[in-house]
């Protein structure tokens, strides 16, 4: 198992049941998920948990904001390194922190199993219910149009937070599906899937070491593009790029070749 990429989707394996086997098998790598409007790396050294980010996010807590996510993709990659850590806790108290947070995601998931759903208010009468500062906060950006993520954004509060407010506010009539968020559409950009990026820096690594996923980044940035919009067309530069971090003259010919059998595949 130690060289072998483990994958699969989120609606059969959950994230809490990835990080327990990665721990307990002491995998060293990045864990990259895939989803609806988003991405989340999580880096594991020796199964112990070191880092984790999303585009706009970095730390422990992306672990417990993604435990939510029940549709999407996952993969690891092995032997894949971060420069700067932000993890200290033990991974024992994460994955127990994460198994305690993943039962209200499950009750969450009842009512809310997509966060791009749309709540009104119903017409009819609400039960009894005694509302909290925090619930009223949420409660008043319901308004037919904005989907449970945005007003999470909006009230700027914890995700899961505010998912058992909507429970809450659901369970006892004063709210209705409405539907789901139409989003609009940006221009469709033909790039390379992200999945690639991490296979090249698997490859990398197994010649220059654990700071390929960096050497990768940085070859990107330098050809001036972005991992999430590449251009297929642009991935023979980034080999030549990467190319010149080989000195070994065989493993660069054995590089090479690798590369341009995944570049024919794309």
């Amino acid at each position: 198992m130690n060289n072998e990429t483990l994958r699969g989707n989120l609606s059969q394996l959950k994230l809490v049941d990835i990080l327990r086997i990665l721990n307990h098998n002491k995998r060293t790598g990045k864990l990259s998920l895939q989803f609806r409007n988003g991405s989340a790396d999580i880096y594991f050294l020796n199964g112990d948990i070191i880092h984790a980010k999303t585009n706009d996010m970095f730390g422990e807590n992306v672990i417990y904001e993604v435990l939510g996510i029940r549709e999407g993709t996952f993969a690891f990659f092995p032997n894949i390194s971060v420069k700067n850590p932000t993890i200290n806790r033990p991974t024992s108290e994460i994955i127990d922190k994460a198994e305690f947070i993943d039962e209200d995601w499950e009750e969450v998931s009842k009512v809310i199993p997509d966060f791009n759903l749309v709540f009104k208010m119903t017409s009819g009468s609400p039960k009894e219910i005694s509302l909290n500062a925090m619930e009223w906060n949420v409660l008043r950006h319901i308004n037919g149009k904005d989907s449970v993520k945005d007003i999470a954004e909006k009230v700027e509060l914890n995700l899961l937070d505010v998912c058992k407010v909507f429970v809450k506010l659901y369970n006892a009539g004063l709210i209705e599906v409405a539907g789901e968020s139409i989003e609009e559409q940006a221009p469709a950009v033909s790039g390379v899937d992200p999945y690639v990026f991490a296979r090249i820096s698997q490859r990398l690594a197994e010649v220059v070491g654990p700071l390929a996923e960096i050497i990768v980044d940085d070859a990107i940035k330098d050809l001036g593009e972005d991992k999430f919009a590449f251009p297929k067309e642009k991935l023979p530069d980034l080999v030549d790029l990467l190319s010149k971090e080989i000195n070994d003259p065989q493993k660069l010919i054995d590089f090479q070749k690798d590369m341009l059998n995944l570049i024919k595949n794309i």
